[in-house]
Protein backbone atom coordinates (compact mmCIF):
# COMPACT_ATOMS: atom_id res chain seq x y z
CA UNK A 1 0.00 0.00 0.00
CA UNK A 2 1.71 3.17 -1.22
CA UNK A 3 -0.14 6.36 -0.35
CA UNK A 4 0.98 9.91 -0.97
CA UNK A 5 0.72 11.54 2.47
CA UNK A 6 -0.43 15.11 3.02
CA UNK A 7 1.83 15.41 6.08
CA UNK A 8 4.80 13.50 7.46
CA UNK A 9 2.81 12.48 10.53
CA UNK A 10 -0.19 11.18 8.56
CA UNK A 11 -0.97 7.63 9.69
CA UNK A 12 -3.50 5.24 8.14
CA UNK A 13 -5.24 2.44 10.06
CA UNK A 14 -7.74 -0.14 8.88
CA UNK A 15 -11.35 0.83 9.60
CA UNK A 16 -13.16 -1.60 11.89
CA UNK A 17 -16.10 -3.18 10.05
CA UNK A 18 -14.82 -1.86 6.71
CA UNK A 19 -11.84 -4.14 6.00
CA UNK A 20 -11.10 -2.74 2.54
CA UNK A 21 -10.63 0.81 3.81
CA UNK A 22 -8.05 2.72 5.80
CA UNK A 23 -8.68 6.04 7.55
CA UNK A 24 -5.92 8.55 8.20
CA UNK A 25 -5.51 10.67 11.31
CA UNK A 26 -6.44 13.60 9.02
CA UNK A 27 -9.73 12.02 7.90
CA UNK A 28 -8.77 10.79 4.44
CA UNK A 29 -9.97 7.33 3.38
CA UNK A 30 -7.93 4.93 1.26
CA UNK A 31 -9.58 2.00 -0.57
CA UNK A 32 -7.60 -1.20 -1.11
CA UNK A 33 -10.13 -2.15 -3.80
CA UNK A 34 -9.28 0.84 -6.02
CA UNK A 35 -5.86 1.64 -4.49
CA UNK A 36 -6.94 5.28 -4.30
CA UNK A 37 -7.94 7.92 -1.79
CA UNK A 38 -11.73 8.23 -1.89
CA UNK A 39 -13.32 11.50 -2.93
CA UNK A 40 -15.24 12.99 -0.01
CA UNK A 41 -18.77 14.37 -0.16
CA UNK A 42 -19.72 17.41 1.89
CA UNK A 43 -23.24 17.67 3.35
CA UNK A 44 -25.30 20.84 3.97
CA UNK A 45 -23.86 21.22 7.47
CA UNK A 46 -20.27 21.04 6.18
CA UNK A 47 -19.47 17.52 7.36
CA UNK A 48 -17.28 15.21 5.28
CA UNK A 49 -18.83 11.86 4.25
CA UNK A 50 -17.48 8.85 2.41
CA UNK A 51 -19.43 6.18 0.57
CA UNK A 52 -18.01 2.86 1.79
CA UNK A 53 -18.97 -0.81 1.62
CA UNK A 54 -18.92 -2.59 4.98
CA UNK A 55 -17.68 -6.15 5.57
CA UNK A 56 -21.24 -7.47 4.95
CA UNK A 57 -21.32 -5.89 1.48
CA UNK A 58 -23.70 -3.07 2.44
CA UNK A 59 -23.03 0.43 1.04
CA UNK A 60 -22.99 3.15 3.75
CA UNK A 61 -22.40 6.88 4.03
CA UNK A 62 -19.88 7.33 6.83
CA UNK A 63 -18.83 10.58 8.56
CA UNK A 64 -15.08 11.20 8.38
CA UNK A 65 -14.83 12.71 11.86
CA UNK A 66 -16.56 9.69 13.44
CA UNK A 67 -14.19 7.30 11.68
CA UNK A 68 -11.18 9.31 12.85
CA UNK A 69 -12.48 9.42 16.43
CA UNK A 70 -13.28 5.69 16.48
CA UNK A 71 -9.83 4.73 15.26
CA UNK A 72 -7.57 7.39 16.81
CA UNK A 73 -9.20 8.82 19.96
CA UNK A 74 -9.76 6.67 23.06
CA UNK A 75 -13.24 7.08 24.53
CA UNK A 76 -13.09 6.71 28.32
CA UNK A 77 -16.89 6.89 28.66
CA UNK A 78 -18.49 5.25 25.57
CA UNK A 79 -21.91 4.89 27.24
CA UNK A 80 -22.25 8.66 27.71
CA UNK A 81 -19.79 10.22 25.27
CA UNK A 82 -21.44 9.11 22.05
CA UNK A 83 -20.85 12.16 19.87
CA UNK A 84 -17.75 13.65 18.25
CA UNK A 85 -17.15 17.40 18.49
CA UNK A 86 -14.90 19.53 16.28
CA UNK A 87 -12.87 21.81 18.57
CA UNK A 88 -12.53 24.36 15.79
CA UNK A 89 -15.52 25.24 13.63
CA UNK A 90 -13.75 24.07 10.46
CA UNK A 91 -15.83 20.92 9.96
CA UNK A 92 -15.19 21.00 6.25
CA UNK A 93 -11.42 21.14 6.44
CA UNK A 94 -10.26 19.89 9.81
CA UNK A 95 -10.97 16.26 10.65
CA UNK A 96 -7.49 15.86 12.17
CA UNK A 97 -7.70 13.73 15.30
CA UNK A 98 -6.30 16.49 17.55
CA UNK A 99 -9.23 18.71 16.50
CA UNK A 100 -11.82 16.15 17.64
CA UNK A 101 -13.12 15.02 21.02
CA UNK A 102 -15.71 12.59 22.36
CA UNK A 103 -18.57 14.37 24.17
CA UNK A 104 -22.00 13.62 25.57
CA UNK A 105 -25.01 14.97 23.63
CA UNK A 106 -25.54 17.57 26.37
CA UNK A 107 -21.91 18.73 26.24
CA UNK A 108 -22.15 18.86 22.46
CA UNK A 109 -25.18 21.16 22.68
CA UNK A 110 -23.31 23.58 24.92
CA UNK A 111 -20.12 23.41 22.86
CA UNK A 112 -22.10 24.10 19.71
CA UNK A 113 -23.61 27.13 21.42
CA UNK A 114 -20.04 28.31 21.98
CA UNK A 115 -20.25 28.96 25.72
CA UNK A 116 -17.64 28.76 28.46
CA UNK A 117 -18.92 27.77 31.92
CA UNK A 118 -18.02 29.59 35.15
CA UNK A 119 -19.06 29.28 38.78
CA UNK A 120 -19.47 32.74 40.31
CA UNK A 121 -18.13 32.81 43.87
CA UNK A 122 -19.81 35.01 46.54
CA UNK A 123 -16.80 37.36 46.33
CA UNK A 124 -17.55 37.89 42.62
CA UNK A 125 -14.65 35.82 41.31
CA UNK A 126 -15.29 33.53 38.34
CA UNK A 127 -13.94 29.96 38.37
CA UNK A 128 -13.74 28.45 34.88
CA UNK A 129 -14.69 24.81 34.22
CA UNK A 130 -13.72 22.87 31.12
CA UNK A 131 -17.04 21.04 31.04
CA UNK A 132 -20.41 20.78 32.71
CA UNK A 133 -19.32 17.47 34.21
CA UNK A 134 -16.33 19.12 35.94
CA UNK A 135 -18.67 21.73 37.46
CA UNK A 136 -21.16 19.05 38.53
CA UNK A 137 -18.35 17.12 40.22
CA UNK A 138 -17.28 20.27 42.10
CA UNK A 139 -20.64 21.51 43.40
CA UNK A 140 -22.59 18.24 43.63
CA UNK A 141 -25.58 19.29 41.52
CA UNK A 142 -27.30 16.71 39.33
CA UNK A 143 -25.99 16.95 35.75
CA UNK A 144 -29.45 16.92 34.13
CA UNK A 145 -30.72 19.53 36.58
CA UNK A 146 -27.80 21.84 35.82
CA UNK A 147 -28.07 21.31 32.08
CA UNK A 148 -31.82 22.02 31.96
CA UNK A 149 -31.45 25.06 34.25
CA UNK A 150 -28.89 26.47 31.82
CA UNK A 151 -31.45 26.07 29.04
CA UNK A 152 -34.11 28.04 30.99
CA UNK A 153 -34.62 31.78 31.10
CA UNK A 154 -31.52 33.34 32.70
CA UNK A 155 -31.57 35.40 35.89
CA UNK A 156 -29.54 38.17 34.24
CA UNK A 157 -27.96 38.90 30.88
CA UNK A 158 -25.17 41.45 30.59
CA UNK A 159 -23.43 41.86 27.20
CA UNK A 160 -22.27 38.33 26.33
CA UNK A 161 -22.49 36.96 29.90
CA UNK A 162 -25.61 35.06 30.94
CA UNK A 163 -26.22 34.30 34.63
CA UNK A 164 -28.28 31.35 35.89
CA UNK A 165 -29.23 30.61 39.48
CA UNK A 166 -28.96 26.90 40.32
CA UNK A 167 -30.21 25.33 43.57
CA UNK A 168 -28.54 22.25 45.00
CA UNK A 169 -30.47 19.05 45.81
CA UNK A 170 -31.37 20.08 49.34
CA UNK A 171 -31.98 23.70 48.30
CA UNK A 172 -29.72 25.00 51.07
CA UNK A 173 -27.08 26.14 48.61
CA UNK A 174 -27.68 28.36 45.63
CA UNK A 175 -25.07 28.70 42.92
CA UNK A 176 -24.70 31.40 40.36
CA UNK A 177 -23.46 30.00 37.07
CA UNK A 178 -22.23 32.23 34.28
CA UNK A 179 -22.05 31.16 30.67
CA UNK A 180 -19.96 33.39 28.48
CA UNK A 181 -20.36 33.32 24.73
CA UNK A 182 -17.07 32.16 23.27
CA UNK A 183 -16.05 34.59 20.54
CA UNK A 184 -13.31 32.29 19.18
Amino acid sequence: MKIRKIARNEVFVQVEGFGKYYISCYGRVYSTKTNKILSPRIDKQGYTHYSMTNDNGKQQQVLAHRLVAQEFIPNNDPNNKTEVHHKSQQKLKNNYYKNLQWVSPEEHDLLDLGVVIYLVKPNGKFIKYRSLQALVDKIGVNYQKLYFNLKKEPKLVSYNVTFHEINNFDYTDTYLIATIKNEA
